[in-house]
């Protein structure tokens, strides 16, 4: 259950009271048929619902977020897997005839509407996030790694590593807080410890990118973390 975007791999828990009283009920949605992805002839989306049972979808002020395992086998490569899992959330959460085409920068974006779409991937989970265009918005999704603590030192301010660094939890709250801070900023080339900055004080939910403000609330479940950034 859960308790409340580096470039395409692109924390602190808000915990505040409250926190999920406009999100809709998780509801089990059965999977719909994937479309659109570059399958083998002899792929059947049937087979691929019939290993992800779920997507878990919640509501974020007026962000709608949807999670979905991603499946595989020896009938999809990779990128096919994720590719079907993000196209299965998108028809369970926009529709099945909305198009996602990517910018010039390769963000994504909802081809003939003003919404926008953060999409994300862990090793096991996709998810999307999807906003009324009157914010920018970020999300990333992330497991644990031990490769996190490694690569901490190039991505979190010496201040941040202070507080983030007191356990892997910590350190995969602030990747993904890193990460979805990156995508909702649509500046490319931000340098992930001096340009994005993590609250350094308990219970704060403001971020800074180059100095603008932005909010993030956290979702922690046993198997991964997500984070949503917006303005």
């Amino acid at each position: 259950t859960p308790a409340v975007s580096r470039r395409r791999r692109t924390p602190v828990d808000c915990q505040r009271s409250g926190i999920f009283q406009k999100r809709d009920s998780i509801h089990p949605y059965r999977l719909a048929p994937a479309y659109g992805a570059d399958y083998p002839s002899r792929f059947n989306p049937r087979t691929l619902n019939a290993r992800q049972p779920m997507i878990k979808r919640f509501v974020i002020g007026d962000t709608k977020i949807a999670v979905s395992p991603i499946a595989t086998g020896p009938e999809l490569t990779r990128r096919q897997a994720e590719s079907a899992a993000v196209r299965t959330l998108v028809d369970a959460v926009i529709g099945p005839d909305t198009a996602i085409v990517h910018n010039a920068d390769g963000a994504p974006a909802i081809d003939g509407s003003e919404r926008v779409i953060s999409i994300s991937h862990s090793r096991d989970y996709a998810c999307i996030a999807v906003g009324d265009g009157k914010t920018h918005i970020g999300i990333d999704i992330e497991q644990q790694r031990q490769q996190l603590r490694r690569v901490a030192p190039r991505v979190l301010s010496s201040e941040e590593i202070e507080v983030y660094a007191v356990s892997d939890a910590m350190l995969l709250r602030a990747w993904t807080m890193k990460e979805a801070l990156y995508k909702a900023a649509l500046t490319p080339g931000l340098d992930f410890r001096r340009d994005i900055r993590l609250p350094l004080e308990s219970g704060s939910a403001i971020a800074l990118v180059l100095g603008r403000p932005y909010r993030l609330d956290v979702v922690t479940h046993d198997e991964y973390t997500l984070t949503l950034a917006s303005e």
